[in-house]
């Protein structure tokens, strides 16, 4: 799921600045239809990656899930490695895997 910002759907955001008070890195949680937070547009500035800024955003926003509603949610795609080995190591483990393929023309 992408956030869209500015739309009221981000219930939470946290970001990571750098000193010069760039963003470099950020994510929000989003409110699901049964009240569930969703953690969505988790991402890192190209420059700052692999630097652990999006494991600080994602652990961020878990704890005050968990806090506050005892459960959340993320979504991945199955081909973003980096993010899957952020994600598990935060204890985060597939409940649902959806698939998608393309169908063929005409």
């Amino acid at each position: 799921m992408w956030t869209e910002v500015g739309t009221g759907r981000v219930i939470r955001w946290v970001g990571r600045r750098d000193v010069a008070g760039r963003l470099t890195a950020v994510g929000g949680a989003e409110r699901e239809a049964g009240g569930v937070p969703h953690l969505a547009g988790i991402v890192t500035a190209t420059g700052e990656r692999g630097r652990g800024w999006g494991g600080v955003v994602t652990a961020a926003l878990t704890r005050w899930s968990l806090h506050g509603h005892g459960v959340c949610t993320l979504g991945v795609f199955a081909d973003n490695e980096v993010a899957l080995r952020v994600y598990r190591r935060l204890g985060y483990r597939t409940a649902r895997a959806w698939h998608s393929r393309r169908l063929p023309n005409g």
